[in-house]
């Protein structure tokens, strides 16, 4: 299973780069050959390295990435693409080419982790995608590995299903916690406090958070984290 069985993640872009694409198919510019580099400026906590991950990810992103029908509709609902444009749109394919490090690599700021070889579109419209992707794996697999370093071989936990969340048919947010599945589910509609710390317990799960493992690793005592998509190097 990939990300696009749940979900069509062409449109997962800031709108600029949509206008910016748009410019350069209006300048006859679409076809001009670019290399976009990937890299980032500051380890995570301080540390000392960070690891590469997110390729598969990205990998399925561009083969899968297309244009829906609806997706055009609401482009002509802006009022700001030519119809040329449109039409270019539905027939659209990632053709570049992708250069990365293997998942895994220990990587360092300030050095290319991913170059996107291909047309100015290409390029410009996979952008906020990849960075996401990356961004997102790579603080997964780095405090994975820092968590790991710190157990120093002692089997570690994962305890994120208590952050998972439950969206009734009415809109009302339950927490779906680990006490609901033993039979103690709480059937109330939430407060309006309830349910804006709900609300933000769903983005920490949405964006991987990671619960701290202890600072000094000297300790054996790890408090309660989330790992997902390891790669398998550290598993």
């Amino acid at each position: 299973m990939t990300q696009f069985d749940q979900r069509n993640l062409s449109m997962m872009m800031d709108f600029y780069e949509m206008t910016m694409a748009n410019g350069y198919f209006a300048d006859h510019d679409k076809d001009t050959k670019v290399a976009f580099d990937v890299f980032y400026r500051k380890n995570p906590d301080e540390g000392g390295f960070a690891i590469f991950a997110g390729l598969e990810q990205v990998i399925e992103y561009v083969e899968n990435m297309r244009f829906s029908e609806s997706d055009i509709e609401y482009f002509r609902a802006q009022h700001m693409f030519s119809e040329a444009f449109l039409d270019y749109l539905r027939d659209f394919r990632f053709t570049g080419d992708i250069y990365a490090m293997p998942e895994g690599t220990v990587m360092y700021p300030d050095e290319p982790i991913l170059t996107v070889v291909g047309s100015l579109i290409d390029a410009q419209l996979v952008e906020t995608a990849i960075l996401a992707q990356i961004n997102h794996q790579s603080l997964i697999a780095t405090k994975s590995r820092r968590i790991c370093k710190a157990a120093a071989g002692r089997a570690v936990s994962d305890f994120g299903a208590r952050r998972e969340l439950a969206v009734l048919t009415d809109g009302r947010e339950l927490v779906d916690s680990a006490e609901d599945r033993l039979g103690l589910r709480r059937d109330e509609p939430l407060t309006d406090a309830e349910a804006i710390d709900a609300r933000s317990l769903r983005e920490q799960r949405r964006h991987g958070e990671l619960v701290e493992a202890v600072r000094d690793d000297d300790l054996a005592i790890l408090k309660p984290c989330r790992v997902e998509h390891l790669p398998h190097a550290f598993r």
